[in-house]
């Protein structure tokens, strides 16, 4: 994990996290349907339950609390590529979909 961010289980987060080169892919409504599938997997996975989503065009804010399985950063990783994979089936295109950064802020 990236210094100074903390992963603690059931601790509720804010995230943001963008598209490769704020590339307005998102703004597709069946690519924006695909981001909120993906959170559903991972709150049917046990990961996390999902509070709130927005599905900008080129980026993301989600609002959720953590499960008690997995870290903060393997969450991310987990919907990047489950999403990536779905998005890239979706257009017929294959690559890189998402920045490797994102930006947290845990919520009390």
């Amino acid at each position: 994990m990236r210094k100074g961010r903390h992963s603690v289980p059931g601790a509720y987060y804010s995230l943001t996290f963008s598209t490769l080169n704020r590339n307005p892919i998102l703004a597709n409504s069946k690519v924006a349907n695909i981001i909120f599938e993906s959170f559903d997997w991972l709150e049917d996975e046990k990961r996390i339950v999902w509070l709130c989503l927005m599905v900008m065009p080129d980026h993301v804010h989600a609002v959720f609390q953590l499960g008690n399985t997995h870290s903060l950063s393997s969450v991310i990783k987990s919907f990047k590529n489950f999403s990536a994979k779905q998005i890239n089936i979706c257009l017929d295109r294959s690559g890189s979909l998402w920045q490797a950064a994102y930006y947290d802020h845990g919520i009390r």
